[in-house]
């Protein structure tokens, strides 16, 4: 209940900023509907905040098949730190996992300090228009296993992938297993060239 009145608050002050529409009264926000000009840099602060709050509230992200069988252990790339491990085969075309963590729009994922484990979703509507698509950034989550898959930068090393659901509302992207995975594999997905461009965000 708390979640979703924190989610409409977020939507409804999203649209306020990007589009001027004055949304109905949030108690939180009364002091905004004082102003006769709206104050685009103020409102865009408390929409941060309101994002914020939410996501020190998100409900349990949905699972994978495979949670339970995944190990985070050194990863084989050196220097790469930590990598995800298969402790039991993994069958090709299985949702191995989930990618999910903190949400963002388009606004409050550009303020972030460190967007290395920020991946754009494909959750707009219209479902083609890539505008409005939502962002996660699972650097605050360390519960989310699919953070620690490192990227060879080498696609035919690549077992899983990120596979996108084209849904509004949806905030998690799951990696799907590209091949049978032998247990003891490391898994390893490609982050998509942009992100080595901008060495920013994950996905495109």
């Amino acid at each position: 209940r708390i979640f979703e009145v924190q989610t409409r608050r977020c939507d409804n002050l999203a649209k306020w900023f990007e589009l001027g529409i004055r949304p109905s009264a949030h108690k939180s926000d009364e002091d905004l509907f004082e102003a006769e000009i709206d104050d685009l840099e103020i409102l865009l602060e408390r929409s941060y905040q309101a994002q914020d709050e939410r996501n020190r509230n998100l409900p349990p992200h949905p699972l994978g098949e495979f949670e339970e069988k995944l190990s985070i252990a050194i990863s084989t790339i050196e220097g790469a730190g930590n990598g995800l491990f298969a402790l039991d085969k993994i069958p090709k075309g299985s949702i191995v996992c989930n990618y999910t963590g903190y949400r963002h729009d388009y606004q409050s994922q550009k303020r972030l300090l460190d967007r290395a484990y920020v991946l754009k979703l494909q959750n707009g509507w219209p479902k083609f228009d890539r505008r409005n698509d939502g962002f996660v950034d699972a650097l605050p989550c360390k519960d989310i296993l699919a953070r620690f898959i490192n990227d060879p930068r080498d696609e035919q090393k690549c077992n899983v992938k990120f596979e996108h659901i084209q849904e509004p509302g949806i905030w998690h992207c799951p990696v799907v297993a590209l091949r049978d995975i032998e247990a003891g594999e490391e898994l390893f997905i490609s982050y998509g060239p942009r992100y080595w461009s901008e060495s920013r965000m994950i996905g495109g």
